[in-house]
């Protein structure tokens, strides 16, 4: 066969390809109804394991894309808004977001860590060389950039939510899942860290359960879900997140 021929069955191909693909999609559309009617996660690894666990070499990264996409589409259907993490330091929120953003077959941000990286500074230093004030504004520039887009997970920073003009923006386009923790919980995950500017340096459970107490309240209002993530892996406290959306519709 010359070029042409080649090309001419390739098209062929595609076009069988993309009309199973639509109609895939349409079934698709339909699981996330049934999951929808009775309240079931979008992610079920073990589905997913059995499918890619058929293919191998391209196939099976091909059939990787069509996982993801289909739960986006999914994902988009149960959840038509952005997804805020919201919560004190150390309660899990950077963490669980990719997790999370994975299994809805999304895209995610960290506002912190989008902050150093357009910056070139770290949080700590932001706060050394220009005060809180200063970063402060960078955050609110960037959660009014961020609640423009449409389906993302956004994992806030511990005093994100503390503005009333962030609030409103995320609350635009956004469900807020306030992650909760114990103040034991939180002092066994960041007693390491040294980047906490607002605990003093080497943080305690004194500085932590005062400081949570004053932000409490406006984390409560805040939040349209909550979790618990006392005891929990970043995957389960994943999973509670989507239940608790799914629960809450």
């Amino acid at each position: 066969m010359d070029l042409k021929e080649l090309r001419e069955q390739i098209s062929f191909c595609d076009k069988a390809i993309a009309e199973a693909f639509q109609r895939r999609l349409e079934l698709i559309d339909e699981v996330a109804r049934y999951k929808k009617e009775h309240k079931m996660p979008i992610y079920d690894p073990a589905r997913e394991a059995e499918i890619l666990g058929r293919y191998s070499g391209d196939t099976k990264a091909l059939f990787t894309e069509i996982m993801r996409i289909s739960r986006g589409r999914q994902s988009r259907a149960l959840f038509p808004y952005n997804i805020a993490l919201i919560g004190f330091m150390g309660t899990g929120k950077s963490t669980v977001a990719p997790l999370l953003a994975q299994a809805l077959g999304r895209g995610y941000i960290d506002l912190d860590e989008e902050i150093e990286r357009r910056h070139g500074r770290s949080i700590p230093q932001i706060f050394a060389e220009d005060g809180e004030s200063y970063f402060r504004t960078l955050e609110r520039e960037l959660v009014e950039e961020v609640s423009q887009a449409d389906y993302l997970v956004i994992a806030c920073g511990g005093g994100t939510i503390l503005r009333e003009e962030n609030r409103q923006a995320l609350k635009r386009s956004s469900r807020l899942v306030l992650l909760t923790a114990s103040p034991l919980t939180i002092l066994e995950r960041v007693k390491h860290q040294a980047h906490r500017p607002l605990l003093g340096g080497k943080p305690t459970i004194e500085a932590i359960a005062y400081l949570l107490a004053q932000r409490e309240q406006l984390y409560n209002e805040a939040a349209d879900v909550r979790v618990s993530t006392d005891g929990l892996s970043p995957a389960e406290v994943s999973e509670e997140v989507v239940l608790a959306l799914l629960q809450s519709m």
